[in-house]
């Protein structure tokens, strides 16, 4: 009998399934020493690095796309090897491993450019792009993720440009280039919304709103961030919910609001605990500790 696949009504159902059973989805990766599951392993891993990307389990992540990139390359399939090696590059940059990353991704690119893979090859430039910035090699990276998002314009994948916009746009922000970081970010923002991609939306607001802080423009960023802030909540994202309402939270600290500062932090503080990011929820709540010192520390009119 084949077997059926499980369905889920709502996508925290799926995610409660994933927390269950994740212990055993990567211990079966083991299983990729062998042939005849090698394949297999390396459909699992590419379906697994999406949940684990959302969970924030890099170094999960680390050893799921090292059993994939290992299979593909005992399977002698140096495209799905160029694939997993781009996963294996985005969560080695997210537990600080920025040079191993950046060999990984120029491989990557250099493997797809070779072949002709236009598409996939923007990715790995971005992927790039993103390597080189968490290296703080801004121009590099400015310039790899331009030519990402020119590749994805040649290939006409309106969703793919929208990453790459809004990455240049974070880019272009950590460099000061304050008025080009707000252009990147709100056509990234603009195109999410058109291709329906909401989640990414919502990140893209986020940016769009720091960007605005930046530039003194705090009540458009205030406008922004609250935009992304009720897409985050209403898909259950509670670390992104976290990030918007510490943005908020300098928003009014920015226009000497305090009080507002505070429970924005606090709320935070909240949406990092549930999300299970404890260092996080902790300097958002130390954050709103000190706001409220000083508030009552300033001396009366």
């Amino acid at each position: 009998m084949a077997c059926q696949p499980r369905q889920f009504a709502e996508s925290a159902q799926a995610f409660a399934w994933f927390d269950a059973e994740r212990p055993g989805l990567i211990a079966v990766l083991g299983w990729a020493e062998e042939k005849r599951y090698q394949s297999r392993a390396v459909l699992l891993a590419a379906c697994l690095v999406v949940y684990l990307e959302r969970q924030r389990l890099f170094d999960d992540g680390v050893t799921v796309s090292r059993a994939a990139l290992s299979a593909a390359r005992r399977l002698g399939d140096p495209d799905r090897e160029a694939g997993a090696s781009n996963n294996l590059g985005n969560a080695l940059r997210r537990v600080g491993e920025v040079a191993e990353a950046i060999d990984v991704h120029t491989r990557a690119r250099d493997f797809f450019r070779s072949v002709g893979e236009h598409r996939s090859e923007a990715v790995s430039w971005n992927n790039l792009g993103l390597d080189l910035l968490a290296a703080g090699r801004e121009d590099e990276a400015i310039e790899a993720l331009t030519h990402a998002r020119d590749l994805f314009q040649v290939v006409g994948d309106a969703h793919l440009e929208a990453v790459a916009l809004d990455c240049l746009g974070v880019a272009l922000s950590q460099m000061g280039r304050v008025a080009d970081s707000i252009e990147m970010t709100a056509r990234a923002r603009d195109l999410f919304r058109t291709v329906g991609d909401f989640r990414r939306e919502a990140g893209a607001e986020n940016n769009l709103g720091s960007a605005l802080i930046d530039a003194g423009r705090t009540e458009e960023a205030i406008e922004s961030l609250g935009s992304g802030r009720e897409i985050f909540r209403e898909l259950g994202d509670w670390y992104w919910t976290g990030q918007v309402l510490h943005n908020v939270a300098l928003c009014h600290e920015a226009d000497q609001h305090p009080a507002e500062a505070v429970t924005c932090w606090v709320q935070a503080s909240e949406a990092y605990t549930r999300a299970g990011a404890v260092k996080e929820a902790a300097e958002a709540l130390a954050l709103a500790e000190e706001q409220e010192r000083l508030r009552f520390d300033r001396p009366t009119p």
